[in-house]
Order: C-alpha cells, then structure tokens, then sequence
C-alpha cells in the first residue's frame, strides 16, 4: 500500500508548505533614479546635492531596488526596502513614482500555518501503519492459510499410517516386470488415484478442509509411497543375503522366480510364525490344497499360486472344492500377485480369503472378511 500511496506523496507535501498570503502586493521598485525621505513629502528627481540628503532624512532610490508596501498617510505611499538595509527606515513615495499596484488594499493578516515537519512526520506515520496493517492482514491471512494445510496433512497422514499394511500389500500385488525387465506401475499409480477419491477426499471434506487438496497433493503422493514401499525394503546387509538365500533355493526367502515347490513352503513357514501348525501337501492327491494348517481346532487350507498375471477364479474354485474335501472350516488362496474382478466376486460369496503371501504373519481367520486384501475398498 506504501508503493502506491508514493506518486501522491509531492501533492500532499505540497498541501502542508507554508503559501503566500493571498492579496499580498508585489515588490515595487522606483522608476527612475529619486529622492525619497522618511517623513511623508513629496520625493524628488534627482540630482541632488548627498548633504541635503542626509540632513533631511532622505535616500537615493534607484530603479533596481526592490520595495514593500507597508501603508499610506497622505496621499503618499509608505514602503519598505527589501531586502532591508541598514540604518534605512521606511520611505514615502509618491504613486506616479512607483512602479507596480500601489492602489491595491493592503494584505490581510497571514492565517496561521502550522508547521510542515510535524505533519509530514504525521503523515509518514499514517502511510506506514497502513502499510503495516496491510502486511499484518496479508500475513495473517497465510498463517491460516499454513494451519489449514497443516492440519490437512495431518489428517491424510493418519489414515495413510492406518492403512499402511493394506497399501503394502496392494503395491506388492500390482508392481510387477515385464519380460524386459521393466518395472510397470500404471496399475500402482491407478490404486493410488483411487486410495486418494475414496479414503482421503471424503476425509477432508468431512472437515471442509477439501479445498486444501491441490496444494498438499504431491506431498500425500509421497507419504503413500513411501507408507507402501518403506517397510518391505530390507536393509542393504538383508537384501544382500536374502538375494544370496534365494538363490540357494532357501525358502523361507521369497523370491518372484522361485520355484513353485518352494512358494508353498514359504506360504506354510509364514502360517507357522503366525501360529498354525501349517504342512505342505504330497504334490500329488492334494485336490487343491497346497498347504493343509491347524490351530484351535480349526481346519484351513490354503492353494499357493506363484504368477506372473493376476490370479483367476479356477482359484477360488479349486480351493473350494478342497475346503470340502478335507472337511475345513476355513479356505484362502495365497499368491504375490492381485486377483481379477471374477475372483473377488467368488470368493466373497464363497467365503474364500484371498491373500498375499505378506498378510500370513497377521492372518485371523476369525477376524478377517473374506475376500480380496482390502476388500472393503476393493473396486
């Protein structure tokens, strides 16, 4: 506000200068060379003898000096020299001698002026307040602007960390490599794009804190992605001997080309860590259960399907049939990869967990939905 109140700043310092009183006379000067004198009688021309001059109290006028009318007394003008000199009072003169208005009125009394330096100190002061009251309510209003993304953020972030698990397990399904070696994340970046309309949106508009989305965005994306991927990534010194356990066939270490035999032991080893008493099946006359795992009672068997692609509903099917060959209370199928629309839609009307290989450390049967990883926000 300061910046645009200063090409007005010269007219308003003019406002304040002290001014000329109005109907005040011009200077006067003689108009020839003249004798003029103290006391009120007619000057005369010059020349004169400077004796005379000085005895009678009158002065030499000359053409180039300057005069101020101070009053009248008969007929006879009273000026005074400016600028003022020395030992020379104030001199009559006759109007013909003059030149310049000597008919006009004297010139009212000055009104009073006050001081230009208090008010133009007056005046900075208002321009800077309203400056700085300006400023004060620009800065306020981004420090709102700072506490609403703040604790928008905050909130996504919570919801991100209470689905960190179900994020794990949807990047682990949809990242995979092409028979180049290409990583694809389109269907990753999808889930994401979805994660955020369904679970996040809702959230903020809920609090009216939605309008806040746009600038917050690129950092959610991050916070997804790093709530997704951070904790499946082992250390340098873990990876290095996972790869080293992988290739020795170990497993107990997954590995996408491992060998299928070796998927199901792994899938059994997990189900023991979370408590079952979980075996793998003979390779043949298994009718579709791969692993056969006991706790409490309770019966659950499970097919183990190592792909590439995602996992169909024969799936669903033959571990179906399986749960009622072996008289099991419970059935899932097991894979690294995600399962197809068809497969979600069976096995929730079959009653069928569908799980990744990561969620048989934590798996309750008792507790679980059956059905896809995050089944509740499954498309």
């Amino acid at each position: 506000m300061l910046i645009r109140a200063l090409p007005f700043l010269p007219a308003m310092f003019c406002l304040f200068l002290p001014s000329r009183p109005a109907g005040a006379d011009p200077l006067l000067h003689g108009v020839t060379t003249l004798l003029a004198c103290s006391e009120p009688r007619p000057s005369r021309r010059m020349p004169v003898h400077r004796g005379m001059v000085a005895g009678e109290r009158c002065f030499v006028v000359s053409p180039d000096q300057g005069w101020e009318r101070i009053g009248a007394r008969n007929g006879l003008l009273l000026l005074r020299r400016t600028p003022p000199a020395i030992g020379e009072p104030p001199l009559f003169f006759r109007p013909a001698d003059v030149a310049g208005s000597p008919t006009r009125r004297l010139p009212s009394p000055a009104p009073h002026h006050l001081p230009a330096g208090p008010l133009l100190l007056l005046l900075g002061t208002v321009l800077v307040g309203a400056a700085l009251g300006a400023n004060l309510r620009r800065i306020g209003r981004r420090c709102m602007t700072w506490q609403r993304r703040a604790r928008a953020l905050g909130m996504v972030s919570a919801e991100i960390a209470s689905q960190r698990d179900r994020l794990q397990v949807r990047r682990l399904q949809l990242v995979s490599s092409d028979g180049y070696g290409t990583v694809r994340l389109e269907k990753w970046e999808q889930e994401k794009r979805y994660f955020c309309r369904t679970r996040l949106l809702p959230l903020l508009s809920s609090c009216r804190l939605d309008g806040e989305w746009t600038a917050i965005e690129t950092r959610v994306q991050a916070r997804i992605e790093r709530a997704a991927s951070a904790s499946r990534q082992p250390a340098t010194r873990q990876a290095a001997a996972a790869r080293a356990a992988a290739a020795a066939g170990d497993p107990r270490v997954f590995d996408p080309g491992m060998d299928p035999v070796d998927y199901e032991h792994h899938c059994a080893i997990l189900l023991r860590r979370s408590g079952w008493d979980a075996q793998v099946t003979a390779a043949s006359g298994d009718q579709g259960a791969d692993v056969l795992a006991r706790r409490d009672g309770a019966t659950l068997v499970v097919q183990c399907k190592l792909y590439r692609g995602a996992v169909g509903n024969a799936a669903v099917q033959q571990v179906s049939a399986a749960r009622l060959h072996h008289r099991a209370r419970f059935a899932a199928v097991v894979s690294n990869a995600r399962y197809t629309a068809a497969a979600m839609a069976l096995a929730r009307t079959n009653r069928v967990h569908l799980l990744h290989h990561g969620e048989l450390e934590r798996f309750s049967p008792e507790r679980s939905d059956p059905g896809p990883p995050g089944a509740r926000s499954a498309r």
